[in-house]
């Protein structure tokens, strides 16, 4: 028999050999979210410095892969593990990445944020915690504005310890926005109030580039994508651009939707003048017909 006659049954014996393994013991098994975060949240609280950095890369890879079961790993103890070891820059670094992947969910976003705040503080980046103050001002709800409000104040006394009178100031034009328009209250895109020029909180800049590329690729006509883009906007102060988005989100919105997407217009409004005054006349204007919207 020649070689190439002996290889032949060698090579389907194999065959063989392999797919009755492979029958036997199925396809490989999906890994466990669960049994990740339960891993990752023991990484992390660990004493040891080396587990907690493996527990790090964990979590980072975590968050690209699955982000809506590592973010809960990131708020119950990721946050608190990284801020007690002193790595803020590590935990400013994955809060941005989280907020990626959960973007259309508002009330998650304004936690990340406030943990970048902290992080940031603590790590002596007072103009950058700053910025962020100002984009959890113009992403929370209007429930939640005054809080991140005494943000923007903490954050403006850190960022000039020689100059008190910018928060005093900040807080006069907030208190002064609150007064309702005396024209109608509008809501289509591109109808902002005129801000002041002297707006403090106008002056604070965000960096535009920071989620750039995953609001490029965001091409979602559902209201939960447009939701999480309109989101990205205004953390990147954009806020015309994500009125417009937020417009999409509302007219798609079903009878269970239509509250948020209420709320995220009111929400645009807020970041486009930079006080709440409209914002918050525009809700008190729809809130008997909030929803009988067809």
């Amino acid at each position: 028999m020649s070689p190439r006659n002996i290889l032949i049954p060698a090579a389907l014996l194999f065959l063989a050999v392999f797919c009755s393994l492979a029958s036997a013991d199925g396809p490989a098994a999906k890994p466990d979210p669960t049994a990740i975060a339960t891993e990752i949240a023991k990484q992390l609280g660990s004493p040891d410095a080396g587990q907690q950095q493996q527990g790090i890369a964990a979590l980072r890879k975590f968050i690209q892969s699955d982000p809506s079961h590592a973010v809960p790993v990131l708020r119950t103890t990721g946050i608190a593990a990284l801020m007690d070891g002193k790595r803020y820059d590590e935990l400013d670094e994955i809060c941005a990445r989280a907020v990626e992947g959960v973007a259309s969910e508002t009330a998650t976003l304004e936690l990340l944020e406030t943990a970048r705040i902290q992080a940031l503080l603590a790590g002596g980046k007072a103009e950058k915690a700053l910025a962020h103050a100002k984009a959890l001002y113009n992403i929370s709800s209007m429930a939640t504005t005054s809080d991140a409000m005494l943000r923007v104040a903490e954050c403006l006394n850190f960022a000039h310890p020689d100059d008190f009178s910018l928060t005093e100031r900040f807080r006069a034009q907030q208190k002064a926005g609150e007064a309702k328009p005396s024209g109608p209250v509008v809501r289509p895109a591109g109808t902002a109030a005129n801000p002041d020029p002297s707006s403090v909180l106008g002056a604070i800049k965000i960096d535009p580039q920071e989620h750039h590329d995953a609001i490029a690729k965001m091409y979602g006509e559902d209201f939960t994508s447009l939701l999480a883009k309109g989101n990205l906007l205004l953390l990147s102060d954009r806020p015309h651009d994500a009125m417009g988005v937020f417009e999409r989100a509302y007219g798609v919105a079903t009878e269970a939707q239509i509250q948020a997407a209420s709320e995220a217009v009111a929400r645009a409004m807020k970041a486009e003048d930079a006080t709440i005054g409209r914002a918050n006349a525009w809700v008190q204007s729809i809130r008997p017909v909030a929803h009988s919207k067809p």
